[in-house]
């Protein structure tokens, strides 16, 4: 949902890091508000082709600015830095045989089974000791 009435508001700002283009301090819109965070980050950090909206600045939005979000005395930061991988490592393939998944999935289901039918069986001598206890302690009538 959206913002309640009274609720504070939070302000957004970013600037460029290679020319220090300053955008305005602003109310964060609605829709910016009701955005995923998922989607914040699709839309920050993977367009490419977006690009200051004054004009003023040719760096791109998403390697070069910085976006700062500003709620009562609290600050959040979001900034591109690339990265270079020290090592790449791919999982072994793993095979799926039918076989022994079949085989598996029997064993877990008999399992199952066993434990459901030692639950039930200790259930009902319980029941029945119950049941035991309670006749003897009625008295019977005269």
């Amino acid at each position: 949902g959206g913002r309640r009435p009274g609720q504070e508001r939070i302000l957004v700002c970013s600037y460029c890091r290679e020319c220090d283009n300053r955008g305005p301090v602003k109310p964060l819109s609605e829709e910016a508000y009701n955005m995923s965070f998922g989607k914040f980050l699709d839309l920050t950090f993977y367009n490419h082709n977006l690009r200051c909206r004054a004009g003023s600045c040719p760096h791109p939005l998403h390697a070069a600015y910085v976006r700062q979000f500003v709620k009562g005395n609290m600050v959040a930061q979001f900034q591109y830095d690339a990265i270079r991988p020290f090592q790449i490592l791919f999982t072994h393939r793993i095979t799926y045989n039918a076989t022994h998944q079949h085989n598996e999935s029997v064993e877990d289901i008999e399992a199952t089974r066993r434990g459901c039918t030692t639950m039930v069986e200790e259930f009902a001598m319980r029941v029945a000791r119950l049941n035991d206890h309670i006749l003897a302690s009625v008295e019977p009538p005269p």
